[in-house]
């Protein structure tokens, strides 16, 4: 049985996505996974970094945690989003945090993920936003 998006798989670029996380098994980890499901991926651990590379590597989507080695996930979004070049960017929350409905903190991003991260949930947010990149 035929794969029913395997034939327009090639037709669409894969998405390039930054991984923003200070704990280096778990950014390893994500990495690897996205690469598996045909994402294109950067990694770095803190926020100055992913500032820096988002300039260079200009990713589709940037998927961050919450607490990175020098700054929060919240300060970075703002960062990016107050910055024309990056504001475009579809930034997505990985958090531990229990309660994530309402929270101003989460204000900033395109989409929010709890923790633990169902992978399958991630790659379906991310081929939503293929699907819209190509319209």
């Amino acid at each position: 049985m035929k794969d029913p998006g395997a034939g327009d798989a090639k037709a669409v670029k894969p998405l390039r996505l930054l991984i923003v996380e200070r704990d280096d098994d778990t950014l390893e980890m994500m990495s690897m996974l996205m690469r598996h499901s045909g994402f294109l991926t950067s990694t770095v651990t803190s926020g100055k970094a992913a500032l820096q590379v988002a300039a260079e590597y200009n990713p589709d989507v940037i998927i961050t945690g919450m607490k990175l080695s020098d700054c929060g996930g919240h300060e970075l979004a703002a960062r990016l989003r107050a910055q024309p070049s990056t504001a475009h960017y579809v930034l997505i929350a990985l958090t531990g945090r229990g309660v994530i409905d309402g929270d101003p903190i989460f204000a900033l991003f395109d989409h929010v993920m709890q923790k633990p991260v169902f992978i399958e949930r991630l790659v379906e947010i991310l081929l939503r936003c293929m699907e819209h990149s190509a319209e």
